[in-house]
């Protein structure tokens, strides 16, 4: 019994692999995308939900804060991150699929999560204001992104000068990128590391953009307010 169960595993652990090999193949040949929304539940019945809070808390949310979260899928990390900058904290909540914030308004409304906006956007054009964001986390979202660099850089934009990008990857996303690719990527982008956690099965790295000699801490706000600081105009 123990033989069959070994086998298992490592033709889990082959396919899994492979599967990765050529995830990185499509990607050299421009092939980039995420998760196809019919396809969410599978981002819901991964492990990601069981260490949640361990996740939540490397990134390390603070009440009161604006946050946002990019590439949420159907919400496995939005409302439990939702709860934790409560009280006076807003969450936006970012995906350039429309199935998938569909899915995502429903969870919310189900869980009550009245401190989440959501809103479709691509990662490249976010629709928000400069300098007013106090914290931004990307989890197994980043490496789907097309335009990574242009991404990085409007998340450099919006970001307030004391904010943190936080980027936390899961060796079961077919898309993983390992630790050192994406310290790399981001630091080329102009953040720097401030805190690094977990190890290669999971991580999650904690940047701050390199100019970090001005700015003010968050004020709270209601959400209609914070709001009208937060999207553009246009």
């Amino acid at each position: 019994m123990r033989m069959l169960i070994l086998v298992i595993l490592v033709l889990l652990f082959s396919w899994l692999v492979l599967f990765k090999f050529v995830n990185r193949l499509l990607r050299r040949l421009g092939h980039v995308g995420p998760c196809p929304s019919r396809f969410s539940w599978l981002l819901d019945f991964r492990p990601s939900r069981w260490y949640r809070n361990t996740v939540l808390d490397w990134i390390g949310l603070q009440p009161g804060t604006t946050v946002v979260e990019i590439g949420p899928g159907p919400g496995t990390f939005t409302v439990p991150a939702a709860q934790r900058i409560r009280p006076g904290g807003r969450l936006v909540a970012i995906d350039i699929q429309p199935g998938m914030i569909v899915k995502l308004e429903r969870r919310l409304q189900e869980t009550h999560a009245e401190n989440v906006a959501t809103c479709l956007a691509d990662a490249s054009d976010l629709p928000l204001k400069a300098n007013s964001v106090d914290h931004v986390f990307l989890i197994s979202a980043l490496p789907e992104i097309s335009d990574r660099g242009r991404a990085l850089a409007e998340i450099h934009r919006v970001l307030r000068p004391i904010g943190v990008l936080s980027v936390s990857e899961d060796f079961l996303d077919p898309d993983y990128s390992f630790r050192s690719e994406t310290i790399r990527l981001v630091k080329e982008a102009g953040y720097t590391l401030i805190q690094s956690f977990g190890g290669v099965w999971l991580y999650t790295l904690n940047f701050r953009k390199l100019e970090t000699s001005s700015g003010r801490a968050h004020e709270a706000t209601t959400d209609d307010e914070t709001d009208s600081k937060l999207f553009r105009d246009d």
